[in-house]
C-alpha cells in the first residue's frame, strides 16, 4: 500500500484500517495457516454472530400484539443481515478488492503533474469534506445510540427506580434483574455490537463511495487530457498538425487509459452489487421503521435518537447514490471532452480514435445493483418516496390498532 500515491492513500486509509480491525485486511499477504491469517475475523465473528442470532430470534416472535417491540428489531435485523453479507463480500472478494486498489493507484496523477494535481485537489477537497463530516456525524449518533440506555439507567438507579434499559433486545436468554447482571448484559451487547457498525457497517459503505468517487476522478482527469490532446504546430502557431503523429499516441494512450477505467468501473459493480442491491431494495423499510419509531415511541431522547438514526441511513444511501451519479457523469461526459478538442485538425486515424471514444461513452457507467437497477440520484429519489409511503402506512395502521 506505501507505493502507492500519497493522495490516494489518503482517501480511503482510515476505512482501510477500521476494516483491517475486523480481520478485513485487503492489502497483508496471506501467510500461515487459516486460523492465524484470519484470527481477528474469527474473533469478530464470535462476538458478533451469536447476539446477531438473538436479534433473528426475536423476529419469531414478533406479533400485532407486540408490534411496536417488533418494530424496533426489524430495522436492527436488516442492519445485521447487511453486516454479515459486507462481511462474506469482504472475504470472498478480497483480491478483486485488491485489483481496484492497484489499478486506481496505477492511474493515479502523479504529484509532478501540476495542472491534473489543481483538479484533483479541488476534487478530493469537496468529496473529502462531505465523508469526513457524514463519518463524525454517524460515529457521534453511534456513540449516542449505544450510551444513552446506560446513562438513563444510572439516573434511574440514582432516584431509585430500578428499570433497566440495554440498546438492544434480548430473546427471553436471561432477566435483568439487578445491577450486575445490567452491566455485564451491557457490555456484551456494546462488544458485539459496537465493532460491526465501527468498524464494517459504516468503513465499507463509505470505501465503495470513495472507490467510487476515486474511479470518477479518474474520468474527470481523462476529459482535460483529452480536451488538450491535439496541439498548436511548434513551427506554424497559426496552424495544426494534420498529422500530427505525437497527438495520435497520446489520444492512442488515452483510449487505452480510457478502457482500463472502464474495466475498473464494471469491476466495482461486479464485487459490491450485492451490498448495492440491498441497499436499493431494503433502506426504504430500515429508514421508515426508524422513522416510525421517532414519531411514535418512547421520549425526547429516543425520539431523538431515533431520527438521527434514520438521518444517518438516508445520508449513506444519498452518498453512495451521489457516488455512482457522479460514476454515471463523468463517464459520459467524455464525449463532450472529445466533442469539444480539436479532433477536426487531426488526420483521419486520429479522427476514427476520436469516434471510438464519443461511441464508447454514448453508455455512461453505473454503479450496478446486480443489474436490477443502477444507484443514482433518481434512485435515491425513489428509495426516499418509498419509504415516505411505507411510513405513512405503517402509522396509518399503528393509529387504526
Amino acid at each position: 500500500m506505501s507505493s502507492l500515491p500519497y493522495t490516494y492513500r489518503n482517501t480511503y486509509e482510515r476505512y482501510v484500517n477500521l476494516l483491517g480491525t475486523v480481520g478485513l485486511d485487503f492489502f497483508e499477504e496471506s501467510r500461515g495457516c487459516f486460523v492465524k491469517r484470519n484470527i481477528k475475523l474469527l474473533i469478530f465473528n464470535i462476538l458478533f454472530l451469536p447476539f446477531a442470532a438473538i436479534q433473528f430470534g426475536l423476529m419469531l416472535k414478533i406479533n400485532a400484539e407486540n408490534f411496536l417491540e417488533g418494530a424496533l428489531v426489524i430495522p436492527i435485523v436488516v442492519m445485521f443481515a447487511l453486516d454479515i453479507i459486507k462481511m462474506a463480500i469482504g472475504v470472498a472478494k478480497r483480491s478483486d478488492i485488491k485489483y481496484i486498489f492497484d489499478e486506481i493507484g496505477k492511474l493515479w496523477p502523479r504529484e509532478d503533474d501540476v495542472d491534473k494535481n489543481i483538479i484533483l485537489t479541488i476534487w478530493l477537497r469537496r468529496i473529502g469534506l462531505l465523508l469526513n463530516s457524514f463519518f463524525i456525524f454517524a460515529v457521534s449518533n453511534l456513540a449516542m445510540f449505544e450510551t444513552y440506555p446506560f446513562l438513563r439507567t444510572c439516573y434511574n438507579l440514582y432516584v431509585g427506580n430500578d428499570d433497566y434499559i440495554l440498546p438492544f433486545q434480548l430473546c427471553g436468554l436471561w432477566e435483568v434483574k439487578s445491577t450486575v447482571v445490567y452491566i455485564l448484559t451491557y457490555i456484551l451487547e456494546i462488544v458485539g455490537t459496537t465493532p460491526c457498525q465501527l468498524f464494517l457497517y459504516l468503513p465499507f459503505d463509505l470505501l465503495i463511495v470513495t472507490l467510487t468517487s476515486n474511479v470518477s476522478i479518474l474520468l474527470r482527469l481523462l476529459q482535460a487530457d483529452l480536451q488538450n490532446a491535439v496541439r498548436l504546430h511548434r513551427e506554424r502557431p497559426n496552424t495544426y498538425y494534420v498529422n500530427d503523429h505525437e497527438s495520435y499516441e497520446r489520444i492512442k494512450e488515452i483510449v487505452f487509459r480510457h478502457q482500463r477505467i472502464l474495466r475498473i468501473a464494471d469491476k466495482l459493480s461486479e464485487v459490491f452489487g450485492l451490498v448495492i442491491l440491498v441497499h436499493v431494495s431494503l433502506s426504504a423499510v430500515v429508514i421508515c421503521f426508524f422513522g416510525f419509531l421517532t414519531v411514535v415511541y418512547g421520549g425526547l431522547i429516543e425520539t431523538i435518537s431515533n431520527f438521527l438514526t434514520a438521518l444517518n441511513l438516508i445520508l449513506i444511501v444519498f452518498l453512495i447514490a451521489l457516488g455512482g451519479q457522479l460514476l454515471c457523469d463523468t463517464s459520459s461526459n467524455i464525449s463532450d471532452a472529445a466533442y469539444n478538442s480539436l479532433w477536426y485538425e487531426g488526420d483521419l486515424k486520429l479522427r476514427k480514435l476520436m469516434l471510438f471514444i464519443i461511441t464508447r461513452s454514448q453508455n455512461p457507467c453505473y454503479l450496478s445493483a446486480l443489474g436490477f437497477s443502477n444507484m443514482t440520484l433518481r434512485s435515491f429519489s425513489k428509495i426516499m418516496s418509498t419509504a415516505w409511503t411505507y411510513l405513512s402506512l405503517l402509522i396509518q395502521v399503528y393509529e387504526g390498532n
